[in-house]
């Protein structure tokens, strides 16, 4: 049932400042292009949850970055470079009401 512990630390107090909620949308929905793009995610620090979704778009990206400088490098290597991204929305964290890991039990 447990699945991890795991100590939950502020991402300003690691240097971490900038959140953001990413959406976007691939082009080609087959497995290798699936596995090409997770591949690239999971190499990356900043990108702290990446869901595959139903509905509107095709995934669903939680980050927290250093700055703008580090959001801009990402997102040219991340979405720029990749073909198979059609577009990607990006909705800076502004403040955060509640943030809670787990379901309820």
């Amino acid at each position: 049932m447990i699945r991890k512990t795991v100590a939950v630390i502020d991402p300003t107090q690691v240097g971490r400042p900038l959140g953001a909620v990413i959406n976007l949308e691939f082009h080609r929905h087959g497995n290798q292009y699936r596995q090409d793009f997770i591949r690239k995610v999971r190499k990356l620090d900043a990108v702290r949850q990446c869901h595959v979704v139903t509905g509107e778009v095709t995934g669903v990206m939680i980050l927290h970055m250093r700055d703008m400088a580090e959001y801009t490098a990402l997102c040219e290597t991340l979405f720029d470079a990749d073909d198979n991204i059609v577009w990607y929305r990006t909705y800076i964290i502004t403040e955060t009401l509640k943030d809670e890991f787990g379901p309820a039990i």
